[in-house]
């Protein structure tokens, strides 16, 4: 039997987490490209960028583009052709096939669904590039950390993906893979799902009766 939520108005909003969820990537492949590019070793790279605070301000928006850039140059001592840089450090992500024919299938259903992810301008604008259809589509919503000045798992991010939504914090759901993210949803009075492999995912949708059985 079909139990899936046939009202909108009973349906939750979903938000889907952007990395590894939607997007796969990997942080070492931006580290090896700008290695290569500034003529460094990849773990240099990964401690100016990732094991410094300089990626997380650049994706709370704290400093813009070119301060990042400035920034990387400064603690570097190099000075890579800026466009060649932000490709190098962007040009990392691959489509999550199986949790896009969901978003797509949610979509069809005609329930809501939104993003909330932690990202920087770079990579936002870079995935803009690639022509992705569905993420045109699918989404009413884009609530995006460098744009909002608020990161997951803060409360804060929940608070204005609920205003953006226009719903309570009961009536929305998130789907992300970074357990404090989950938490944090939790905690806002969400409901989430952590992912952890498409099956386990497509499971828990239908137990919400979100899809059909």
């Amino acid at each position: 039997m079909n139990h899936r939520l046939t009202s909108a108005s009973d349906a939750p909003f979903v938000f889907f987490d952007l990395g590894n969820v939607l997007l796969c990537f990997d942080h070492q492949i931006a580290c090896d490209q700008m290695a290569q590019l500034c003529e460094l070793a990849p773990e240099t790279i990964r401690d100016v960028v990732f094991n410094s605070p300089l990626q997380q301000r650049y994706e709370r928006g704290e400093i813009s583009s070119e301060e990042f850039y400035q920034g990387f140059c400064n603690r570097l001592q190099v000075q890579p052709d800026y466009q060649q840089l932000m490709q190098a450090a962007s040009d990392i992500f691959q489509p999550a096939d199986g949790v896009i024919q969901i978003v797509q299938e949610l979509t069809l259903l005609g329930y809501q669904l939104g993003l909330l992810s932690n990202t920087c301008e770079a990579h936002w604008d870079w995935i803009q590039t690639l022509g992705f259809q569905w993420l045109k589509n699918c989404f009413e919503t884009y609530v995006l950390s460098f744009q909002v000045h608020y990161l997951k798992p803060e409360l804060e991010m929940y608070e204005t993906a609920s205003e953006q939504a226009q719903r309570s914090p009961a009536e929305l759901l998130l789907i992300d893979d970074r357990c404090e993210n989950v938490e944090g949803a939790k905690l806002a009075g969400w409901d989430a799902i952590e992912f952890v492999g498409l099956n386990e995912l497509t499971g828990q949708l239908k137990k919400r009766h979100l899809l059909p059985c």
